[in-house]
């Protein structure tokens, strides 16, 4: 009787564990085993976990893991908490995804591996060149205000890479976007898109209105010509990985550039983020409609209007020696960006002003190396527009 009973008990326990097993998800395992290069556990914005397994595949109605015929490289390094979809953190730890900031989306274009560098760490090293985090080569962050306010931006990259299409030549304003969903990898709001395309033409940058809380339609974007080659020179060296980005050496997997795509790119953010004009006249004779950026004002207009009532005559004769005076000589180094008014920008020649002799709206290859004051103001008003938190 007792044998009977203590047999009845075991079998029970038995049916009782193969249930458990049978019921219990077997793809939560997987959050307990994560896999530095196969999956990454990230949490969304309604707080619900997911397991982004770029190396398998997971059957959505089974949740079963399933081994693809052939495991991909995709990127060599660990992907950080906040990345997410196709849209990968540049900068580790710096991101907080449901904070008010403006999201920085960089989506190249047409990259393909060179020198056995992936397409992805490419773009990444470019990215990370022309953000300039630590403020050492030119960057966005190089320069005021944007230095100051690191806390105002979300910074991404996103993994997928289309190809070049409808692709103009070296007058051009680069090709045409990336597909929908290339660009909806990256579902943020507030988003400025950056394009780094593999191909030679005119730089260039267009403004909007920040999206608030809704994807916006034409977001603000910067194109940006990457024309990368292998090098003729030196490709015994550092295993072969040598390749040329415009006249400049990368390195292995690391880019070693100059200052100037990141130059170009802080000219063209200041279209796409503070609707900044160029302070250089682009015609020989006026044409169009009044100039509608605060940066380029009036219309038939002389120096002596625009010194009494331009939008920054309050700070006339500042940024470089005594503030309120015009003083300064062309062997002072301020002197290219001490406000005045400057005839000439955008498709105005004549009778409308700029605020500045050469700043980094003029080009990107005088010093110093700054917006200006007024620029510096119209542009900090457009970081206020986030918190940061």
């Amino acid at each position: 009787m007792n044998k009977f009973i203590i047999g009845f008990i075991m079998f029970v326990v038995f049916v009782v564990a193969n249930l458990l097993v049978l019921i219990y998800d077997p793809f939560e395992l997987s959050k307990k085993d994560v896999g530095t290069s196969t999956r990454e556990v990230i949490e969304n914005s309604s707080q619900e976990i997911k397991v982004k397994v770029p190396n398998e595949k997971v059957n959505e109605s089974t949740s079963v893991v399933e081994e693809p015929d052939e495991v991909p490289i995709i990127f060599e390094e660990e992907l950080s908490d906040a990345s997410f979809n196709g849209c990968l953190e540049l900068i580790p730890g710096h991101n907080i995804q449901e904070a008010n900031r403006a999201n920085i989306i960089i989506i190249g274009m047409g990259i393909e591996k060179l020198g056995g560098i992936p397409p992805l760490e490419i773009l990444k090293s470019i990215s990370e060149h022309i953000i300039d985090f630590d403020g050492d080569n030119y960057g966005l962050f190089n320069v005021t205000p944007f230095k100051e306010n690191k806390d105002k931006f979300n910074l991404w990259y996103v993994s997928e890479i289309p190809p070049l299409e409808n692709c103009g030549g070296p007058h051009s304003y680069g090709c045409s976007s990336p597909p929908l969903n290339v660009r909806l990898e990256c579902e943020l709001p507030n988003q400025y898109l950056i394009f780094v395309q593999n191909s030679v033409f005119t730089a260039n940058g267009v403004h909007s209105q920040p999206s608030g809380l809704d994807i916006p339609i034409e977001p603000s974007e910067v194109t940006l010509p990457v024309p990368i080659q292998l090098s003729e020179e030196g490709l015994q060296e550092v295993e072969g990985n040598k390749l040329l980005f415009f006249e400049h050496i990368i390195e292995g997997s690391k880019i070693s550039v100059s200052e100037h795509p990141s130059k170009v790119f802080v000219h063209e953010f200041g279209h796409a983020f503070g609707d900044l004009a160029d302070e250089r006249p682009l015609v020989r004779t006026n044409s169009g409609s009044e100039p509608e950026q605060l940066n380029c004002w009036g219309k038939d207009i002389s120096e002596e209007t625009c010194m009494e009532d331009s939008p920054w005559s309050h700070l006339i004769g500042n940024g470089c020696g005594e503030n309120g005076v015009i003083d300064c000589t062309y062997s002072d180094p301020n002197y290219n960006v001490e406000i005045g008014c400057f005839e000439g920008c955008a498709k105005w020649a004549t009778g409308t002003f700029n605020p500045t002799r050469r700043s980094i709206m003029f080009g990107s290859s005088y010093e110093p190396y700054k917006f200006g004051l007024w620029n510096e103001e119209l542009l900090s008003i457009e970081i206020e527009k986030f918190s940061g938190v």
